[in-house]
């Protein structure tokens, strides 16, 4: 189910599905509501029995249009969520697989991305997963996190995956891109849902400039060639 809020009114409960929706897909539905003004916020409610979250909503109207960004699963019947109007900007991703043996998977990997505006939620980075030495693109819609200096990796399932270094670009405003490259240095191997993977530039400054790491931490970082030092997270709550 899902109410609007505009800044004239807020619309009754509508069904924006009736038999849910499946993992991954992509849907267009059409809503009949009463107009509520210049769309600020929606609610979702949870009526089945299974958890639901959704990646991005997208509410056109005849002129306007409204994005909409989920950071959270809706778990219980009658649970709900509220979200608000998001701008969604859309990062570039390289990610290269070690060539070492095994280090490939085909279970579905995700990627979150830390700048200085906060931390994107969970999205989905290949469905199937990476093979071994592939070098794959893809692409990903989200708020704009200001200055990248951070990504967590995760994969859902048990296997074994060792990426070896994920670029990511973003737009900018003259039209070209900002690159961000991040190795796993260390080789570290994703093998649960569990625990992810975290690599890490410099994190900038008030300024926006990076900071200069502190001579006495074990930093795998050189400024010059954006190296990423890594650590794992210890778990992860889905």
């Amino acid at each position: 189910m899902i109410t609007l809020h505009g800044s004239d009114s807020t619309s009754k409960e509508l069904v924006l599905s009736s038999n849910g929706f499946k993992q991954g897909s992509y849907e267009r539905i059409k809503i009949f509501s009463e107009d509520v003004g210049n769309l600020q916020s929606i609610k979702l409610t949870n009526k089945g029995n299974q958890q639901y979250r959704c990646n991005t909503i997208r509410i056109e109207s005849e002129m306007n249009y409204w994005n909409f960004e989920c950071d959270k699963p809706i778990k219980c019947p009658r649970c709900s969520l509220e979200l608000s109007v998001v701008n969604l900007i859309t990062y570039e991703i390289t990610v290269k697989t070690n060539s070492m043996e095994d280090s490939g998977t085909n279970t579905p990997l995700y990627i979150a991305l830390t700048g200085t505006n906060g931390t994107t939620p969970k999205k989905l980075l290949a469905d199937r997963g990476f093979g071994t030495g592939s070098l794959s693109q893809t692409s990903i819609d989200t708020f704009d996190v200001g200055n990248l200096y951070g990504i967590d990796l995760y994969i859902n399932g048990y296997d074994n995956w060792r990426p070896e270094e994920i670029i990511v670009k973003k737009p900018n405003s003259s039209g070209g891109t900002q690159e961000k490259i991040f190795k796993n240095k260390l080789n570290v191997v994703l093998t649960n849902p569990l625990k992810g993977l975290k690599l890490t530039l410099p994190k900038p400054d008030a300024n926006g400039e990076e900071e200069e790491q502190p001579s006495n931490t074990n930093s795998l970082l050189d400024n010059k060639d954006q190296e990423s030092k890594i650590k794992l997270i210890s778990s992860f709550k889905k």
